[in-house]
């Protein structure tokens, strides 16, 4: 419309003019206008009629109708525009309807996309929560795999290492057992705890072994960092990779060094009991003993004792007709192979052994220097042979004693073992057979001395010596069958000798340990040793050989266990006991030393003051003898205990003669005090409470024991930080023979002078024990003319010259 008007004005302004221009000529004018008003409808119709229809479809279109009405279209310009905008509208619609078709075609494939993604989502979801489920499953597992773990790093050794054998995880107990750190382990092979124990081929197999992916199980034997050997159940397990090959070895080990410690011994009495029974057996085959050659048989015997027991020198010694000297029949020596005879021993010089030789069935002395039995043989005899131990088997006929086999250990002592007891007894009573078989020689034929011979030794042991047929029974048993099964030698005869498995083919029985039934029905357990007997032919003839009875044995061994308990058990209620007593004893007694001595201060009469006196000298003494008891049983209980603080020496000594010079003084006795200049002002490191308590515990004992004379206390340094101390006296002295035991409990020095003098004979033994808790010894020595010396040596540092000017 705005346009229309915009057109209309120019024209109505040209009518105008022409108007004014033909003014004076009215049909001009009136004839511009008509022309002017035609071309203004030709106007009208043929532009701006279509121009308004167009520009209505144009709005139509930007308003979405798009089915508007169009004007005519022409030849001219604007019928062009007309076409033009009708092939555009027919276009927007073509495009619409792709458009549209599009739309649609992408909404449903966003359905359907979104339909996808959200089963994937679904999906998604429950791969999440299936693998939160598999995590908490996962924790709990690593949780318990850790508790296990620890649970088997508790007991078990374990170790990692790759396929090369270097070690990369290590536990605690690895490490405790090995002392090794882990820093030390970890990059090494389990060369580094390697004994040399086991040959190298028992490793090659066992690498052999893991190495195709297969589970190792053996013992080894390690060496620890301090080099202590260690046994331990090893079983080491291959962990394989997608090839099939291992990339790992783990290995978890038990330590069984304990059992194998017990494995060890149980085969050393194995072995001991073999080679016994070994030697017996060939001693009862041997064709000396059963000829009766008897000097033969007795150097036998003697070889074979010293072989079996180890034993540096092995005799047999005779008593004559009276009892009162031993003659040596053969002394064999195994170092030099040599026998000796001739040497005799009287009863004078050794009473107490020729009575033990009566009265015991062997005399085992595990030192043989302090053991009252054979203590007389004096540090003479002894020292000179270096005898440490000695095992004594009296021989014996009818109970009566006629000699007796000695066994001599070279270089300290030794504990026998109860076989090698037996083993020694049987030795005695081989040569009671020997002899037997001898005196027998001259009076019976060759082979009915040989059968008698033999059954002989037979009937002397209690042991039971058999014989089967190539069949397996038994064509003859000994009498000892009787002692040991209840059944007599005839009962047996014929009978199958199922029990100890004999062997097809010919070979000897050795230690078969076996459980049979008494005839009156207890079980007994029999070790059984034999040997197959083949005539000159190769014949087999039939089994010989000995049944030994070791129920005894095996139950003492249990006995012994349970009595060991019961003497620690009854030693510690022992010792609680003393300490509870000696505490409720020495209480009441402060009370009345406290009394005691408030009447020392009271004004009493002369002889009330005496009783006084006594009395308090009384409680005092006793206040000491319990003080000692506490001392004890803390000994033996939990031990006693020293500090270390800064001290004089001097003024320990000093104070340990003032509190005894009234004593000393009592009894006219001088008491003094001798000590170098170097030594006398040096502050020292250590106890000044138990030194001055053992100090003055030897300077009581001095003045106790010392009629007259004088007791004089020294003190010097003997060797670098080390002190001796000594109390000299001239009083009676100590004998020989007691120096050796006066330091042990409730021991003095001799039985008489114990009812002279009171005492608890514990002093001395507190005293060595507090000296050898703080690193020094204690002895006595004899006084150069009389009396004794008694001392003691402790380390106590000297403090430096600053801390001493300090302190």
């Amino acid at each position: 419309m705005g346009m229309r008007i915009s057109l209309l004005l120019p024209l109505l302004v040209m009518a105008l003019a022409v108007s004014f221009l033909f003014y004076d000529m009215p049909g001009v004018a009136l004839l511009s206008c008509l022309l002017l008003a035609s071309t203004l409808l030709l106007i009208e119709f043929r532009v701006w009629r279509p121009l308004r229809q167009l520009a209505q479809a144009v709005n139509g279109l930007v308003a979405g109708a798009a089915d508007a009405p169009l004007p005519a279209a022409g030849n001219d310009q604007v019928g062009a525009l007309v076409r033009d905008f009708a092939n555009l509208r027919a276009t927007l619609r073509e495009r619409e309807n792709a458009l549209r078709e599009a739309q649609d075609l992408l909404e449903e494939q966003v359905n359907g996309r979104t339909e996808e993604l959200e089963c994937a989502n679904r999906a998604l979801y429950q791969e999440v929560h299936d693998r939160r489920g598999a995590e908490t499953s996962l924790r709990n597992t690593l949780a318990q795999l850790k508790l296990e773990q620890f649970a088997l790093d508790q007991h078990a050794i374990v170790a990692i290492t790759d396929r090369g054998g270097c070690i990369t995880y290590v536990n605690d107990k690895f490490c405790e057992i090995s002392g090794y750190q882990r820093e030390e382990l970890l990059g090494q092979d389990h060369r580094i705890i390697g004994s040399g124990v086991h040959p190298r081929a028992f490793f090659r197999e066992m690498w052999r072994h893991i190495g195709r992916g297969q589970v190792w199980q053996g013992e080894i034997c390690n060496r620890s960092k301090q080099g202590g050997l260690y046994w331990v159940d090893t079983t080491v397990v291959p962990f394989l990779d997608g090839n099939n090959k291992p990339y790992q070895y783990v290995s978890i080990r038990t330590d069984v060094t304990r059992l194998k410690m017990l494995e060890n011994q149980q085969e050393s009495r194995h072995l001991r009991l073999r080679a016994q029974q070994h030697a017996l057996l060939d001693l009862a085959c041997f064709p000396a003993l059963v000829d009766g050659e008897l000097e033969t048989a007795v150097r036998y015997i003697t070889e074979v004792a010293a072989r079996t027991l180890d034993c540096a020198r092995v005799s047999l010694w005779w008593f004559d007709s009276r009892h009162s000297l031993l003659r040596c029949d053969d002394l064999y020596l195994p170092e030099e192979d040599r026998h000796e005879q001739g040497a005799t021993l009287a009863a004078t010089a050794c009473p107490d052994y020729f009575v033990s030789l009566a009265s015991h069935r062997v005399i085992a002395a595990a030192d043989a220097a302090t053991d009252p039995r054979t203590a007389e043989f004096g540090t003479d005899y002894l020292q000179m042979h270096d005898i440490g131990a000695m095992l004594d088997a009296p021989v014996r006929i009818e109970g009566n004693s006629i000699g007796v086999l000695c066994h001599e250990h070279r270089g300290g002592t030794r504990e026998w073992h109860a076989d090698e007891e037996q083993f020694a007894a049987s030795l005695a009573d081989m040569a009671v057979q020997a002899l037997h078989n001898a005196r027998r020689r001259e009076a019976e034929c060759a082979l009915r001395l040989s059968e008698l011979r033999f059954k002989g030794i037979a009937e002397s042991l209690s042991d039971w010596i058999w014989e089967t047929d190539p069949e397996g029974r038994y064509s003859w048993c000994s009498p000892g069958v009787e002692h040991v099964l209840g059944y007599s030698p005839e009962e047996l005869l014929g009978q199958s000798a199922a029990e100890f498995e004999l062997p097809e083919q010919p070979q000897r029985l050795g230690d078969l340990e076996i459980w049979h039934q008494h005839r009156d029905g207890r079980p007994i357990c029999l070790l059984i040793n034999g040997i197959p007997l083949i005539d000159a032919t190769g014949l087999l003839l039939g089994y010989s050989g000995v049944a030994v009875d070791i129920t005894a044995r095996k139950e003492a061994e249990q006995a012994l266990t349970g009595a060991r308990d019961t003497a620690l058990e009854a030693l510690r209620l022992k010792t609680e006991f003393l300490a509870n007593v000696s505490h409720e004893v020495r209480t009441p007694l402060h009370g009345i030393l406290g009394l005691l001595g408030l009447l020392r201060g009271a004004r009493l009469a002369a002889r009330e003051q005496e009783y006084v006196e006594m009395a308090c000298r009384a409680g005092e003494s006793l206040l000491t003898l319990i003080n000692n008891i506490l001392d004890f049983s803390r000994l033996e209980s939990q031990g006693l205990s020293a500090e270390e603080v800064p001290f004089l020496p001097k003024a320990v000594a000093d104070e340990a003669l003032q509190l005894h010079t009234g004593s000393a003084r009592a009894k006219g006795l001088e008491l003094r005090l001798e000590i170098p200049d170097d030594c006398s002002d040096v502050l020292r490191l250590g106890d000044p409470m138990r030194l001055g308590q053992v100090l003055g515990n030897l300077i009581s004992n001095a003045i106790k024991f010392t009629a007259v004379g004088r007791i004089v206390v020294t003190m010097e340094e003997t060797e670098s930080q080390v002190l001796r101390f000594s109390v000299r006296d001239t009083g009676m002295g100590v004998a020989p023979e007691q120096r050796t035991r006066i330091f042990e409990a409730f021991v003095q020095g001799d039985g008489s002078h114990t009812r002279l003098h009171e005492g608890s004979g514990l002093g001395l033994a507190i005293s060595r024990h507090i000296i050898e808790q703080m690193g020094g010894r204690m002895g006595v020595d004899p006084g150069p003319d009389q009396g004794s010396i008694f001392w003691f040596s402790v380390p106590l540092p000297r403090l430096p010259a600053s801390v001493a000017a300090t302190s």
